[in-house]
């Protein structure tokens, strides 16, 4: 019993630490980041649970918060439903299909909080421009993630699979 909850630990450990450095060393390129960290956050939420998922999603956003200094914001809870989403996920048969879905709905729902984030919590009242002028280039970054989420969170699921990894 004791090991399960070490493995949990150490395993929800690691993917909070592979997403942190991912997202520190994604380039800011504004309204919209061409990122990655997401796919280990939603690995640790299928794996170990929706729960341990939400909060794999805290640590590796709070880690970048602390790294760039800036504080507590609304935009760590769409880093965090990617932990959920992959706790969903596991619920129900990781086919394609699911895969496509989960995806889409979590990355529809993140972009939602992120605009509203940035609509109502910019300072100096430039919060509407910033969200207007931003819309394209979000457009345009959701068009390119999405397809590598899919693709790398199925092909890893399988792998995993494969090798018979056992994270629980």
């Amino acid at each position: 019993m004791r090991n399960k909850e070490i493995r949990k630990i150490v395993f929800a450990s690691l993917f909070a630490a592979i997403a942190s450095v991912i997202k520190i060393l994604t380039p800011d390129t504004g309204p919209g980041r061409i990122g990655f960290f997401q796919v280990p956050i939603m690995l640790s939420g299928y794996y170990l649970g929706g729960g341990i998922g939400l909060v794999v999603g805290l640590v590796a956003d709070s880690a970048y918060m602390i790294h760039r200094g800036y504080g507590p914001s609304l935009f760590t809870l769409s880093t965090m439903i990617w932990g959920l989403s992959g706790g969903i996920l596991r619920k129900f048969r990781p086919n394609l299909a699911m895969v496509i879905i989960v995806v889409l709905m979590t990355a529809f729902l993140e972009t939602t909080i992120n605009s509203f984030a940035i609509a109502f919590f910019t300072p100096n009242g430039a919060g509407w421009i910033t969200f207007v002028s931003g819309l394209s280039f979000r457009g345009i970054s959701f068009v390119i993630r999405i397809p590598f989420y899919i693709v790398s969170v199925r092909y890893l699921i399988q792998r995993f699979e494969i090798m018979e990894l056992d994270f629980q």
